[in-house]
């Protein structure tokens, strides 16, 4: 009697709880995994989710916690992905690191002479200092007598003027 009873529930709520879930991960495959999960927990909890006063709104507020916590593990291994991958040294910040990786974007190899030529001289010795030296932030703001963030946003410029002559050359980044 008790599975008949869930198999019916089960028939009534699956769909609203999929679309429910699907729209707040837009995912087929966490939607699809999560409900699966919903309904498991729903039969786990027995009498309790079949005598409920209100099942769909158990179906729909376990989704959302198994949702959050979905969003929150994925979190967890985006930080672990960036940590293992990053091996950002002592010396090196995040800052830094985060400015190395934007800087991957931009595919000027065959044009970098031309590009770096068209620099004041002031941002050709920055371009120098760091990419072709590589430098750390800090020396250079060291060896130049300049303030750390005010070096840090000056290239920030840098980075936005090279890639906007790129684009000017229809090159693609």
């Amino acid at each position: 009697m008790r599975k008949n009873r869930f198999d019916k529930m089960c028939e009534t709520y699956y769909e609203k709880v999929y679309r429910y879930v699907w729209v707040s991960t837009n995912s087929k495959e966490r939607a699809e995994d999560i409900t699966q999960e919903v309904f498991l927990i729903a039969y786990e909890k027995g009498r309790d989710f079949l005598e409920h006063e209100k099942p769909l709104a158990f179906l729909y507020t376990t989704a959302k916690n198994l949702v959050y916590e979905s969003y929150r593990e994925n979190k967890k291994c985006m930080v672990m992905e960036i940590h293992e991958n990053a091996m950002v040294s002592q010396e090196e910040d995040l800052a830094e690191y985060i400015c190395n990786q934007a800087d991957k974007e931009i595919e000027v190899e065959p044009y970098v002479k031309e590009i770096i030529k068209s620099l004041s001289k002031d941002k050709q010795r920055l371009y120098e200092l760091y990419y072709v030296e590589h430098k750390s932030m800090r020396e250079i703001a060291k060896e130049s007598g300049i303030n750390e963030v005010t070096l840090r946003m000056r290239y920030v410029r840098l980075r936005k003027e090279i890639k906007a002559r790129v684009k000017n050359m229809k090159l693609v980044y």
